[in-house]
Order: structure tokens, then sequence, then C-alpha cells
């Protein structure tokens, strides 16, 4: 969870936001926040991108993101994970990922920080949750014990030279992908 002093990316601190969407009463929508942050002098304004030309780049980048994470081998099953190779995060097949320890580290320790957001997130309803909070508590230990703690979780064994050039582009043979709704979260 953010604290009262943490300071967001545009310099501004989340007690100021909270100050600014107390002002908008009980209940509010995303296009809410934008309305009050359009004016300039808005404490939320710097928490924009308003060149549009701009946002409508990050926007299209976002939106490659979910395509991408939408694509599953098969029910449940990502065709392409998020992973950094060379400093440079990149999507990369599921079944390639599979054959490398230290891409498969990284994905396991992203879905480790996932689970302990959500943990954090729902602390309050722990009761709700049963076993759940232990369940994840037990992976966690599970995949520190056969991975350890990697820095960034970058760790390469001898002899990875996984570097998936034979398939830069990621692209599956169009026969096992298929295009599904993604999720949401």
């Amino acid at each position: 969870m953010l604290t009262e002093n943490f300071t967001l990316s545009a310099k501004v601190k989340i007690s100021t936001v909270k100050k600014e969407l107390s002002r908008l009463g009980h209940s509010f929508t995303p296009e809410d926040v934008v309305s009050l942050a359009k004016d300039p002098k808005s404490p939320l304004h710097p928490c924009f991108e308003w060149d549009d030309t701009i946002a409508a780049k990050k926007w299209r980048i976002h939106q490659a993101r979910n395509l991408i994470l939408s694509i599953e081998i098969e029910d449940g099953i990502r065709a392409y994970e998020s992973v950094v190779i060379e400093g440079q995060r990149s999507y990369v097949p599921t079944l390639d990922v599979l054959k490398s320890e230290s891409l498969v580290s990284q994905v396991l320790e992203a879905a480790l920080a996932e689970l302990n957001y959500w943990k954090d997130k729902n602390q309050r309803y722990k009761t709700y949750f049963g076993g759940v909070f232990d369940s994840i508590n037990e992976a966690e230990r599970t995949i520190r014990r056969k991975y350890g703690k990697k820095e960034g979780g970058r760790r390469r064994e001898k002899g990875d030279k996984t570097h998936h050039s034979a398939n830069k582009k990621g692209r599956g043979d169009g026969n096992h992908f298929r295009r599904v709704a993604p999720s949401r979260k």
C-alpha cells in the first residue's frame, strides 16, 4: 500500500491525490478525475499526459500489451510471457520460456509479486478468504526453495543460451495460438 508521503512520478503526494479525490464526493468515475485534472492549476494535472499525440501513442502501446496477453495456447495458458532479455522487456512464447530456468524464474517472481500485491490489497478481508493467504505463502516458500532470491529475477545459469533468436518476433506457427477476450483485473 502507498503511504501518505509516497510521491507519484509526477511529484504529487498521495495525500494530495486523496484530498483532490475527496472533492469529487462519495462516488466518482475515472472520467470525473480526468475532468478535475484538466485544469492546469489542479494538483492532479501533472499526473496525466496532456499531449494527445503522446497519450495516443502510449494508449496504443497499452492496447498492444493487452492484445498480446489475450492470446492463449489453450484455456488459461498464455501464449506469451513478459520477460527481460539483455536488459529489454519483451514478450516471448511461453513454450520457449518453459525451456529456460532463468526465464521461468522471472515469470514466477512476477507472479509472486502479483500475489503479494493481492494479499496486501485484500488483507482486511483475510477472514473471508480462508486458506488462500496460507496457500500463497506456501507457494512462495516452495518457489524460493527451488529458485532462491535472485537479483531482479535475472540470474542466468551456465549454458543458458535462451535469447529466442530463432523466433525474434515471437510469432507462433499460427496453428496453436488463439485469440481470447482479455481477462479483467
